[in-house]
């Protein structure tokens, strides 16, 4: 049957209005128009269709507020108090001050100098310095940011960052934290140390070194590749460092001509070193021994902190210990005999030490330590 309203749709010029044109009659059968009584039977389930879908809108809009409002978490549109960040002081007494939250954040690397305590933590990515008297700056750091180096020569400190093949090296005023420049090489960056007014940068490359935050990276020449540490060596006037292997081969570099010499073979992979009082401490992972003295006597018996360690240490200068984290907490030991000289089992790495009091993390985080606390040291450990 053709239909008595033709689907041929005519629009006027200025109009969005369809109109449907009515068919002639004439031109063959039209279907017929159903009996009123069916009429009044389709607008009867018209009508109830209608209804039940009417009460299911309503119902729907009664379940979405209910979800908006228990996602609010029943949250009030007053004004809530929100307590300071409490600042990082020393304890008067021996026992653990209120930790230092770090909200969401994983606390990367600290380090403690004359202007306060750097802190860089992940997630967001930010560097927190917190000076003497509690007053607080933050910026936002790199995103692979992972440790910091403070450099006070050139009143920088320094992030270090890794992405890829290439590392990275960012300056921030040692003060206010105002962005100072930034440095790549192109290699993997593993640690760095400030000495003689220049950076000095281990990498998969070898070890370069950098005037500053503007200016040009060098590779320098006969250093190690895969080098996994670096740290000033006043004394000596050099860089020490050491490469990543196990055995870790230990290296100096000159800093006055640059001359390369090559040092002791120690027992650990993934190594840190600390120069404290001119003794250049090693510390890694290995099956045997995890902690050597470089340039010490040949023939070294183990230490008898190494009875706590299980699969490896890392080591941290202070400014007249050497601090050691393992998987049983902190130990503080003498530079000269690394005879333990006190211990904690309630914090762990990073650690950093200045004035008498340890900056360490707690670890009141999920599978990370989340927070920054501080003790006041005994006598025997000086800091």
């Amino acid at each position: 049957m053709k239909s008595a309203v033709e689907s041929r749709t005519d629009r006027g010029p200025d109009s969005d209005v369809v109109w449907l044109a009515v068919a002639d009659p004439s031109a063959g059968p039209v279907e017929d128009l159903p009996a009123p009584r069916d009429r009044s039977v389709v607008g009867d389930l018209r009508r109830r269709r209608l209804a039940w879908a009417a009460i299911g809108l309503v119902v729907a809009m009664l379940v979405a507020v209910t979800v908006v409002r228990v996602t609010a978490g029943g949250r009030s549109d007053r004004p809530v108090a929100v307590a300071p960040t409490p600042a990082v002081q020393p304890s008067s007494t021996g026992s653990q001050s209120p930790a230092l939250a770090l909200p969401q954040n994983r606390l990367l690397a600290m380090a403690a100098s004359g202007n306060g305590l750097y802190v860089l933590s992940t997630n967001p990515p930010q560097l927190t310095l917190r000076d003497p008297h509690g007053a607080v700056r933050q910026v936002r750091a790199p995103r692979s940011g992972f440790a910091v180096v403070d450099d006070p020569a050139k009143r920088l400190v320094w992030v270090l960052g890794r992405r890829q093949n290439f590392g990275s090296a960012t300056a921030y005023d040692s003060r206010t934290l105002a962005w100072r420049g930034r440095v790549l090489v192109p290699s993997w960056v593993n640690a760095a140390a400030a000495f003689g007014g220049r950076m000095w940068l281990a990498s998969d490359a070898g070890v370069y070194v950098v005037s500053g935050p503007t200016g040009q990276p060098a590779l320098v020449p006969g250093s190690y590749r895969y080098t996994y540490a670096v740290a000033a060596d006043p004394l000596r006037n050099r860089v020490l460092a050491v490469t990543t292997g196990s055995p870790g081969q230990t290296y100096g570099i000159n800093v006055a001509n640059l001359y390369v010499g090559r040092d002791d073979l120690v027992p650990t992979g993934r190594s840190s070193l600390a120069v404290v009082d001119g003794m250049a401490w090693v510390g890694g992972y290995g099956a045997a021994r995890h902690i050597t003295l470089i340039n010490g006597p040949d023939r070294q018996p183990p230490l008898a902190v190494e009875r706590k360690v299980n699969s490896g240490v890392v080591i941290w200068p202070g400014q007249h210990v050497l601090w050691m984290t393992f998987g049983g907490g902190v130990s503080c030991l003498d530079p000269r005999t690394g005879a333990e000289l006190a211990s904690w089992t309630e914090i762990t790495g990073p650690v950093t030490s200045a004035n008498g009091v340890v900056y360490a993390a707690g670890p009141t985080g999920f599978l990370a330590a989340t927070s920054v606390v501080t003790k006041r040291l005994p006598a025997r450990c000086p800091g």
